[in-house]
């Protein structure tokens, strides 16, 4: 192997892993956990990945776990999560209770 071919050897080793990370946050992106499929990524092939995960519809279930969807009480459909009004059915959500109200901590005053 000729210099150069050491050369593109050594660009291809350190471009891999880059552009497998990427497709992982591409992937976090339409809602899929990021680390399997950067791993999957890094040991197949970053292009065969990313033509997968854009093949592959966006995980509602991802994103509402991620914070960034919910689903309607009334019709079930995925709405922002900053939604007041369902954009299909029109139904009003809930008022959410702010997390303080949900636990109080307990201090030590001491004995």
């Amino acid at each position: 192997m000729g210099e150069r071919g050491v050369i593109v050897f050594i660009v291809a080793l350190v471009m891999w892993p880059i552009f497998a990370f990427a497709v992982g946050f591409y992937a976090a992106s339409k809602g899929r956990r990021r680390l399997p499929w950067a791993l999957l990524a890094l040991f197949i092939s970053p292009l065969i990945v990313l033509i997968i995960l854009a093949v592959l519809s966006v995980s509602n279930e991802g994103l509402i776990l991620a914070g960034k969807r919910k689903k309607c009480p009334q019709c079930g459909d995925i709405v922002p999560a900053d939604a007041n009004i369902c954009l299909f059915c029109r139904s009003k959500f809930p008022s959410e209770q702010p997390k303080s109200d949900r636990f109080q901590p307990v201090r030590d005053e001491g004995i």
